[in-house]
Parts: structure tokens; C-alpha cells; sequence
């Protein structure tokens, strides 16, 4: 909280929701809930009053005629009642209530230190599930913000969506590993809720269904669990319910935005599947996974430990990482 007071002046805050990715993720709100404009025609004249010309980026796009947002709506979702809550305390004490002023910033700012939490909390608990002890976990959760990128995002870039990404993972992470252990339907119903808010936020990052034969232990565990769920349809219908019904807020948008329920607003941004550059993507100066996290470094010798405990769990976890 102390370092993110030290953003929390005029020069930096408007910067902050108004630089690359976070433009366009916190945008939804002021557009619903002060200018009831989805197609974002007040932009131009709001911005002003805020524009950095080095850091900002323009989040808008065009699609059938309309403009629309190119980002998903999900990290806007997730931050309502901060947002509301800043935008009360704006008109309480005569700031500008035009979503840019600094309470704004500051209840986003809150929001991405309360969603830091969260997912503390969630690792914690996952972290006890394996019978880690608490100054092994105490260590591994300071590891986990300051040597990773967690702290800066939480503190410095509160718009984007890693933080909250961050939470509902280790929500999902978490209630699935009990789910296996214990088949509780509770448990798999609020995995199929945070999968829904996972996909709404970031949808690529669905990927993280793939960590199930992992957080099931061993092919034993994986079966029952999914014969339990075949034998239970209406807990299996329920909980995809659930999913569908949070991960289709962002169709139902676009249907609003431009009157078409499936929208691809990178266009010509893409993957290059034949070419992966795994080296780069590792090692590379500009975004090098070991370059700017060399702690994840002391994790690789931990898949020689995993090879002899349990085969099962390394190769499905080493699928995962591929």
C-alpha cells in the first residue's frame, strides 16, 4: 500500500489508466457507467484534459462501421464496485466525475492490491494443501511478489489484467486441486466460476484447464473425478452454465458495440504457430521469461525431485509449461 502511495500524484495517476493495454481495459467503465457510450464517441474530448503523448495508446478499433474497444471487458468487470466506489467519492468532494480524475485511479489502485490478496490467499492455501510448512510458504508468497513481476503490476499498472488474471488462477488452481481430493461438487462449481471470469478477462489464457492432470496427482484420481462429474450431469450442466454465462458478457458487448456477437479486434495481430521462438521467449533481452524473472531459474531443478516422486504429475506438468 505504501508503494502505491507514491503513484498516487497528479503527474504519475492519469498516466497509469491511460498507457498501452490499460486504456482500453479500464475504458468500459467511465463509457457505461458516465457516458452510456459503448462506441466511446467521448473519448477525445475527456482524454484531453489527461493526454501524455509517450505513454498513450489508442484502445479503439473499427468493425462493421462502429467503433468499438479492442480490449476485453473483463478486467473492467472485475473492478465495478472500486470504480463506483471512486466515482461516489469524486462527486462527494468535488473532483472531477469524469472517470480520469485521481479517486479513480486511487479505487483501481485499491482494487489491484485487494486482487493481490486474493490470490495470496488462494496460493497459501494451495501451498498447505501439499503440507508445505508456513515459513516455507511464508517465503515462497515474498518470493512470489517481489522477485516476480506481481508488485509492479499491483502497484504501478493496476489497469491491466494480470493481477486479476492472477487471482481467479490461483482461485482455480486451488479449488481444483480440493476438488480431486475431496470430489465436492461445491469445489468444482467454483472452479467453474473463476474459469468463466478467466476467460472473460484474458481468454487465451482457457490454457490453464490444462494443468488438471497435474492438480489431479495421478491418472487414478483424474478418472473418478471425471467419472463422478459423467454420472452427475446436472452438476456438469450447472457449472457450464456458469462458465458460458460469465464468458458471454464479452459477445453480448460486441453485439451492443457493433451488432455482432464474434469480433476479432486484433485483426492482423496474431501468433506464428511454425515459428515458436522458444529461445527468445526465454532468454531474450526484451521479454525473456528468465531474463526479468531469474527466479523461476530455481524451479528446474525442482522436475528432477517431481521425475522421482511422481511420474504422472511431471509429464502432465511438463506438457502444461510446453
Amino acid at each position: 500500500m505504501v508503494s502505491s502511495n507514491l503513484h498516487w500524484s497528479e503527474k504519475y495517476y492519469a498516466s497509469a489508466i491511460q498507457t498501452n493495454d490499460a486504456t482500453g481495459y479500464y475504458a468500459y467503465l467511465p463509457a457505461v457507467f458516465i457516458y452510456h457510450d459503448l462506441n466511446f464517441a467521448y473519448h477525445d474530448s475527456v482524454i484531453q484534459k489527461y493526454y501524455n503523448p509517450e505513454k498513450y495508446a489508442d484502445y479503439r478499433v473499427t468493425y462493421n462501421g462502429k467503433t468499438i474497444d479492442k480490449y476485453y471487458a473483463g478486467t473492467a468487470f472485475t473492478l465495478i464496485p472500486f470504480f463506483l466506489a471512486g466515482h461516489l467519492y469524486a462527486k462527494l468532494f468535488n473532483y472531477p466525475a469524469d472517470g480520469y480524475s485521481l479517486p479513480y485511479f486511487i479505487a483501481i489502485n485499491i482494487a489491484s492490491i485487494v486482487f493481490l490478496l486474493m490470490g495470496l490467499i488462494y496460493i497459501l492455501k494451495f501451498l498447505k494443501s501439499y503440507g508445505a510448512t508456513e515459513k516455507a510458504s511464508s517465503l515462497i508468497l515474498i518470493v512470489l511478489v517481489f522477485a516476480t513481476n506481481l508488485f509492479h503490476y499491483a502497484s504501478s499498472e493496476p489497469c491491466l489484467s494480470h493481477i486479476y488474471s492472477f487471482a481467479f488462477i490461483s482461485a482455480f488452481v486451488y479449488h481444483s486441486k480440493k476438488f480431486f481430493s475431496g470430489l465436492a461438487i461445491k469445489d468444482f462449481l467454483f472452479c467453474s466460476l473463476c474459469l468463466g471470469f478467466i476467460i472473460f478477462i484474458r481468454p487465451v489464457n482457457i490454457i490453464v484447464i490444462f494443468s488438471l492432470p497435474f492438480l489431479a496427482g495421478d491418472f487414478n484420481k483424474l478418472k473418478t473425478a471425471f467419472n463422478k462429474l459423467i454420472n452427475d450431469k446436472s452438476a456438469l450442466i450447472f457449472s457450464a452454465l456458469i462458465t458460458l454465462s460469465i464468458a458471454a458478457i464479452q459477445p453480448v458487448i460486441y453485439q451492443i458495440q457493433c451488432g455482432s456477437f464474434f469480433v476479432y479486434t486484433y485483426f492482423d495481430e496474431g501468433f506464428n504457430w511454425t515459428n515458436p521462438q522458444l529461445i527468445n521467449f526465454l532468454f531474450s533481452y526484451r521479454k525473456g521469461f528468465f531474463v526479468y524473472t531469474p527466479v523461476a531459474l530455481l524451479s528446474l531443478p525442482g522436475f528432477v525431485f517431481l521425475w522421482r516422486k511422481n511420474k504422472f504429475q511431471f509429464y502432465s506438468l511438463l506438457f502444461f509449461l510446453s
